[in-house]
């Protein structure tokens, strides 16, 4: 039979669990709108293009994305 420490245990399970993001606002109106929680590295970006707070992840897709449309309009 396996037996897990506690200790051990609570510390993956902290590891593990998703928290709020470095920048995120929960008192706004309406938080539930964007992610605001979760496992992202690196705190929230503000992105033009969408007018609001990103994870970096996100920022990054919606850039290549940006680019590619216009790359293939020309």
């Amino acid at each position: 039979m396996f037996l897990l420490d506690f200790g051990i245990f609570y510390d993956i399970i902290g590891y593990m669990a998703k928290t709020t993001k470095p920048g995120a606002d929960l008192r706004a109106p309406n938080p539930t709108k964007r992610k605001l929680m979760g496992r992202s590295s690196g705190a929230l970006v503000h992105n033009d293009h969408v007018g609001h707070l990103v994870t970096p992840k996100i920022d990054k897709a919606i850039k290549n994305n940006l680019e590619k449309r216009r790359s293939e309009g020309e």
